[in-house]
């Protein structure tokens, strides 16, 4: 059986247990019985009266209590919880007042992402909220509360905070508490402490017996102890004392009438605090706060750098330490980034809303009349879920003949040509609401490079180098003029043009890998192991030559011109056919012994060498052997086909992965490098320039570097040296004073050598997976490699943001770790230095794995008795 909670109270100790017993004796008569575990006695401490002026207020009496039940002590407690409030011995509030604002601020932070997070939902509402679920657990059981000022300024601050957060402000914006209350339309929180003690005291008045008598209540409450005394630190207002305070501050004298009349005594103690409603404008307040906070901020922190420097403040000069998101116009603070990404999307210059019919010029307007249509910020912040910079850009405001202001979307717009005369997003209107046509031209290129990756290298190991690098030399000049010339929004419309513009973009990014991936293939395969690594070299040094696009886009400024200029600008190109022949590695592996002997006979022959008839044969015997011992498998299974071949290759695939995620990763995060404005862009730029003209030299030091010490080494002290730059960022951050001398100087070095590290891991990295991949997949296999770096890619862009949420310096941590890893496992595999390229997958796992630097591995043997087709050819 079960009975409910019994609360006893007794004026003793010694009563309290004559209780007890009795009450056990009576239960058991009734089959009932006390549950120890749960019982406990709680003694209030009580002060002696004591008699003369140089002795203390009182002596603390002897309250305590022993009460034994069934051979089992009672247990003593200083805190008793009953119906939800905590009643502490010494009579004071304040664990309950520690207890109140705990549960308050869990189930206020339960509501932050669901409620006071969420724009959509207005002020007036989140109020009704957080007054309907959090202020009455803050508040519970504060009829009877008798605290002190320390105790009502914890609620009282905890108060404030909830309502802060409710209007989006921090304590950063200085907004007083009496404007934040008048904002939110609430009452101050010593005005609700006052309307609960009122309430209940007119409460308790109301309370009568049959006999006419006080009940407990107002005992309680109104009684006190004659022959005791309240403790020193104790409240200096009993609750009844404050009551009387109350009373006069409401201006209610006649209270035992009033009190009578419930409905009377409600209006009047509530007439003090009634809640207004929520500012119309608030939005609008809050905003130019916001604003002024901010620019306080600025000048104080230029303030404290000008003491710092030793250098007087400047009376006419701010430098602007923040920058604006061109996309989604939010204020950050300006960070060097070391990459641009260059993707085939039209460019978008800046504009603005056309105000009449001869408005063509984008800086030729009156500001006064252009302001007047512009939108108010704070109505775009608060009524369009976009960007004020968006609002301002592609809204304007019209005033009826009644006085009331409409928002319209514009319907043309007037662009700035000072840089750019005429561009694709100018033509089709890619802006604003139509903003989705330029992210798709980025996803259909994006695509199609990701397509032509996979085609281009299976067919290319399938049917040869030359005529696929062929096909896409022909199909890059075509769909670029075809792209060009039947684009033309006037003369097809916008739907032809545009999906004209789609398919030839599409078919230029299945080109592109036939030319990249293909050419350095062919091109390293075409010399021998001597010349091999200076191929690769200087096929990823042209890769840099792209900035001439730039030079010639500097002249041609309107974009029709400049792609039907670079189209023609590859013609050439086109013939590549009847000029470079077939990699006869290619033709070894595939079976076309013939072919590739007349081949190798032309090349001995220009090269003034002797061709070597019998090693050819030998030659020809070891690969049928080869290919004959083990199935033909190709397409992307021939990398994970056996053990050795599936470890390289994972190998391999996981250091492509890990340096674009470090790479891209640190150059989208906003955390690397941090300076002002105007120095993270003249910094920036320097570096890349310099790092620029240094990069003939850098790759002289990294092609002796390659060819003494080897591919791995290299590979492992260029990989640790990029995670210790990584991580020096953090001292960096903490510990260097922004904007110094020194601090920018710094900035420049870590600028250079980021970039002549990161190119440096790229360009081994690619070597050595082509070096390592055997002839008959290794066209494959670099393909392969693309896609999972563009993983990588993309997986460093997306992450660091939500990494940096939980730690400013996670990511960078992160990345090093990752990259200290790859070095680790980088070191199985085997070393390529002086060998030549293997031509099968059998050659690749003859290879081993962990092999140091050694160039006389198990094929060392066999090239005494074969040809080794790359020197007997010269």
């Amino acid at each position: 059986m079960y009975a409910d909670d019994i609360v006893v109270m007794c004026d003793s100790p010694k009563n309290l247990e004559h209780f007890i017993k009795v009450f056990e004796r009576v239960t058991n008569d009734f089959g009932l019985s006390m549950n120890i575990q749960k019982t406990c006695t709680m003694s209030l401490k009580q002060f002696e009266k004591t008699i003369g002026k140089n002795e203390t207020k009182g002596k603390e009496k002897d309250a305590s209590s022993n009460i034994v039940i069934r051979d089992q002590n009672i247990e003593t407690v200083d805190n008793f919880n009953y119906l939800g409030c905590n009643i502490a011995n010494d009579q004071t509030q304040a664990k309950e007042i520690e207890v109140r604002i705990g549960k308050a601020s869990n189930a206020f932070n339960s509501l932050r992402r669901i409620v006071w997070y969420r724009k959509c939902i207005s002020i007036q509402a989140k109020v009704r909220i957080f007054k309907a679920c959090i202020l009455p657990v803050l508040l519970y059981g504060s009829e009877i509360w008798c605290l002190k000022a320390v105790e009502e300024q914890r609620l009282n601050t905890f108060y404030m905070k909830c309502l802060r957060t409710l209007l989006g402000v921090g304590r950063g914006d200085r907004m007083r508490n009496d404007l934040i209350l008048e904002l939110t339309g609430q009452p101050s929180l010593e005005k609700i402490l006052r309307r609960n003690r009122l309430r209940w005291f007119g409460h308790v008045n109301r309370m009568n017996n049959e006999e006419d008598q006080p009940m407990l209540p107002k005992k309680v409450l109104f009684s006190s102890f004659a022959d005791a005394k309240r403790p020193l630190h104790g409240v200096k207002l009993r609750w009844k004392d404050k009551i009387a305070k109350d009373l006069t501050m409401c201006e209610i004298k006649n209270w035992r009438r009033e009190v009578q009349d419930k409905e009377m005594w409600r209006k009047t103690i509530n007439k003090e605090i009634k809640s207004t409603t929520v500012r119309s404008d608030a939005a609008h307040v809050i905003h130019e706060h916001k604003e002024r906070a901010k620019k306080r901020r600025t000048d104080e922190r230029l303030l404290d750098y000008n003491k710092k420097m030793n250098t007087p403040p400047s009376t006419t000069t701010v430098i602007n330490v923040d920058a604006t998101c061109s996309i989604c116009g939010r204020t950050f603070k300006s960070k060097l980034v070391m990459i641009s990404t260059q993707l085939w999307t039209p460019a978008t210059p800046s504009f603005r809303c056309k105000l009449h019919e001869n408005d063509s010029v984008y800086h030729n307007y009156i500001p006064i009349h252009y302001n007047r249509t512009q939108p108010d910020p704070a109505y775009c912040k608060a009524m369009m879920n976009i960007s004020v910079r968006e609002c301002q850009e592609c809204y304007t405001k019209t005033i009826s003949k009644t006085g009331i202001e409409h928002i319209q979307p514009c319907k043309y717009y007037v662009f700035d040509r000072t840089y750019m005369k005429y561009t694709l997003v100018e033509e089709w209107l890619m802006v604003c609401d139509r903003t989705e046509f330029r992210s798709i031209v980025s996803i259909v290129y994006l695509a199609g490079y990701i397509v032509g990756v996979i085609v281009v290298g299976i067919t290319a190991d399938k049917y040869g180098r030359r005529p696929i690098m062929s096909i896409c030399t022909i199909l890059i000049p075509c769909t670029v003029f075809i792209g060009g010339i039947f684009s033309q929004k006037d003369i097809f419309g916008f739907w032809p043009s545009y999906l004209i513009y789609l398919t030839s973009c599409f078919i230029f990014a299945c080109s592109i890998p036939g030319i990249l991936i293909t050419g350095f293939v062919l091109a390293t395969e075409l010399v021998g192991s001597k010349y091999k690594l200076l191929t690769a070299i200087i096929a990823q040094y042209l890769f840099n030559v792209d900035g001439i696009v730039i030079f010639v886009a500097y002249f041609i400024q309107e974009w029709r011109r400049l792609t039907i200029t670079l189209s023609i600008a590859a013609i050439p190109f086109t013939f590549f056919y009847f000029v470079l022949p077939e990699s006869p590695r290619w033709m070894i592996s595939k079976g076309y012994y013939k072919q590739a002997g007349e081949l190798l006979r032309i090349i001995a022959k220009k090269n003034k060498k002797t061709f070597n008839e019998e090693s050819f044969k030998k030659l020809i015997v070891e690969q049928e052997k080869n290919t004959t011992n083990k199935p033909v498998v190709t397409g992307v299974r021939s990398l994970f086909n056996s053990k050795i071949m599936c470890i390289i290759s994972i190998n391999l695939l996981f250091q492509a992965f890990v340096q674009n995620l470090a790479f891209y990763g640190i150059s989208s995060s906003s955390i690397f490098l941090e300076s002002s404005l105007y120095s993270s862009f003249r910094i920036s730029s320097w570096a890349m320039r310099i790092s620029s003209w240094t990069m003939v030299l850098f790759f002289i030091v990294l092609y002796l570097l390659l060819n003494r010490v080897g591919r791995k080494r290299s590979y492992l002290i260029v990989v640790f040296c990029f995670a210790i730059l990584i991580l020096l960022e953090i001292p960096v951050q903490n510990y260097i004073l922004k904007n110094s001398e020194g601090y920018m100087i710094l900035i420049f070095l870590m600028n250079i050598i980021l970039k002549w590290l990161t190119f440096g891991s790229f360009t081994i990295i690619y070597i050595y997976t082509n070096e390592l991949f055997p002839t008959e997949i290794r066209n494959t296999g670099m393909s392969i490699h693309i896609i999972v770096a563009r993983i990588g890619a993309i997986a460093g862009i997306a992450s660091t943001h939500s990494l940096a949420q939980l730690w400013i310096h996670l990511p960078m941590v992160l990345y090093s770790i990752l990259l200290l890893l790859a070095a680790f496992v980088a070191q199985m595999l085997p070393e390529t230095l002086d060998s030549t390229l293997p031509q099968t997958i059998t050659d690749t796992e003859q290879m081993g794995l962990t092999r140091k630097h050694d160039c006389d591995y198990q094929r060392t043997s066999k090239q005494e008795e074969q040809p080794n087709n790359d020197q007997d050819v010269k």
